[in-house]
């Protein structure tokens, strides 16, 4: 937003292309994370999105997207191929490493100050379509241990597994643990996008990120 700005609204713009041969998507602005994964999970493929299914892929895309891909396959920026631009003169571009790269370069990474971005094309790759994940939470408390562990976990574990440690305060909203609501814990979050029986068979399950002194009461 900008004081005595306008605002374009792309929310209607909800094409959503894939080209399963090619491993790529065209994807409009007004796309949602949840709805380009729905269309790409037809085919088993994915790109690197964020955590959350209702964020747009444009705004994640243009500020860099950290996701839950992110160590095997990179950002949501890394996976950008090309897209179609505005400019604030009014021309529209397509910006990709062969035409206009240097609009291509600033765009993944610099957010929406470069134009506005109608469409993107997006390299996918063959995720799912089951995947384990894991949350866990630990009293505040246990913090120092349990990110000693997670840090040594994570020092040599594979790069499917992508995962990250937290502390919140639990709101106590519903599909939480009623056990955890109003205190401050530290979280462990984790998403393995290899084969789901690798998973155990291969790495150790994904729950087993976790202090191997005693397990979370929640």
């Amino acid at each position: 937003m900008c004081d005595g700005g306008i605002v374009i609204d792309l929310s209607r713009m909800k094409g959503v292309q894939v080209d399963p041969e090619r491993r790529t998507a065209r994807v409009q602005g007004g796309v949602t994370w949840g709805e380009l994964d729905h269309e790409t999970q037809v085919f088993g493929l994915a790109t690197p999105g964020g955590v959350v299914s209702t964020t747009g892929v444009a705004g994640l895309t243009l500020g860099g997207g950290l996701g839950w891909l992110r160590r095997k396959y990179g950002l949501s920026c890394d996976n950008l191929l090309s897209a179609d631009v505005v400019t604030a003169d009014g021309r529209f571009l397509t910006a990709s490493a062969a035409e206009n790269a240097d609009l291509f370069w600033a765009i993944r990474g610099g957010g929406g100050n470069f134009g506005i971005v109608t469409a993107f094309e997006f390299r996918l790759h063959p995720v799912g379509p089951i995947v384990m994940a894991s949350v866990t939470m630990y009293p505040a408390e246990r913090g120092r241990d349990v990110l000693r562990y997670f840090r040594d976990v994570m020092a040599t574990a594979p790069e499917e597994l992508s995962a990250e440690a937290f502390f919140w305060f639990v709101p106590p909203a519903p599909g939480l643990p009623p056990a955890a609501h109003n205190k401050h814990v530290v979280v462990l979050a984790g998403m393995y996008c290899g084969p789901a029986d690798d998973a155990r068979a291969r790495h150790g399950a994904i729950e087993d990120v976790r202090p191997a002194r005693g397990r979370s009461e929640w």
